[in-house]
């Protein structure tokens, strides 16, 4: 085996460590550059920036090829409006990634912006169905197909009625024969009109209970939910303050934390929407049971007889 002299032997190693400390630090450096990439992107996504927070994601992804980071993008993308850049940057992440915790979610994710792609495309390849005909001197305006009424004939005047002939006086009625008596006129009574019956207030009573029951069961299931979203909340503080890296993990816990959060303000207003309607409903079934137990029914029945008239005021309770 050759052997080779001592300064050359140095002369190689210290050339060897001159060339692994530059990458050493350039991959140190690309490390760094993508930390604090990635915490501007993040902080834009959390303002809703969308767009600068694409632009420092795909910084951070140049600096170091984390899947993350494009996982991240087709975030960033979809809440923007790119439906066809965040189908790339989702299918690109499972590609990187192939089991990833929420790939479930995330192929959901890809049909449901699938089908919006196709969609898009479809409407704007498809051609007008129909052009409209501006009005110009010398042509005709389209109809929509109903012909107008033809105009009323000049000659067609309004139809003058005959002359009536007036009808000859009735005969008067045939005198009674001496001797008989006169007939008694007819007793005529006019029948009272139907009383209006009133309702007590059971029903709105019915009700008040049922809006209190799901008044109080929204409250309870918005306390719930209320209480899930603190969770989130502090789990991702904890990992905050850690300093962890903002996973795929901890993105499907703020989801979860920002759902609760809603549906707890949802379930807790229109908790407190029943609740309110079901006072309401309790204070108008008591008044209407104050009314049915003073009000009655009345009724005024006048009579007429052959020698004299009379009146009657009924009332019931």
């Amino acid at each position: 085996m050759p052997s080779f002299p001592r300064p050359f032997t140095l002369l190689v190693v210290s050339l060897l460590v001159l060339c692994l400390l530059p990458a050493g630090a350039a991959r140190a450096e690309d490390t760094t550059a993508a930390r604090e990439h990635y915490q501007k992107g993040t902080a834009f996504f959390d303002l809703g920036k969308y767009a600068d927070a694409i632009k420092e994601f795909e910084a951070a992804y140049e600096a170091k090829n984390d899947p993350a980071f494009l996982y991240n993008l087709a975030q960033a993308h979809r809440l923007a409006g790119n439906p066809e850049q965040a189908l790339r940057f989702y299918r690109t992440y499972l590609r990187k990634n192939p089991k990833p915790p929420n790939r479930a979610d995330i192929e959901d994710k890809i049909s449901q912006l699938e089908k919006l792609v196709d969609q898009k495309t479809a409407t704007q390849t498809s051609p007008p169905t129909q052009t409209m005909q501006p009005t110009l001197p010398g042509t005709t305006p389209p109809t929509s197909g109903l012909q107008p009424a033809p105009p009323a004939s000049p000659s067609a005047g309004t139809a003058t009625a005959p002359p009536t002939t007036p009808a000859p006086p009735a005969a008067p009625p045939p005198s009674p024969p001496v001797g008989a008596s006169p007939t008694p006129p007819m007793i005529t009574t006019t029948p009272s009109p139907p009383a209006v019956e009133r309702q007590d207030g059971s029903g709105l009573r019915l009700t008040a209970y049922i809006l209190g029951g799901v008044g109080v069961a929204s409250i309870v299931v918005g306390a719930l939910f209320g209480q899930g979203a603190k969770d989130a909340a502090q789990q991702i503080k904890t990992a905050a303050d850690n300093s962890m890296m903002y996973t795929t993990d901890l993105e499907s816990v703020d989801q979860r934390g920002r759902r609760d959060e809603t549906l707890e303000f949802t379930f807790i207003g229109i908790g407190a929407a029943a609740l309110a309607g079901g006072a309401v409903c309790f204070i108008l079934g008591g008044h209407r049971d104050s009314e049915t137990a003073a009000a009655g029914r009345v009724s005024f029945l006048p009579s007429l007889t052959a020698h004299a008239g009379s009146a009657a005021l009924r009332v019931s309770f």
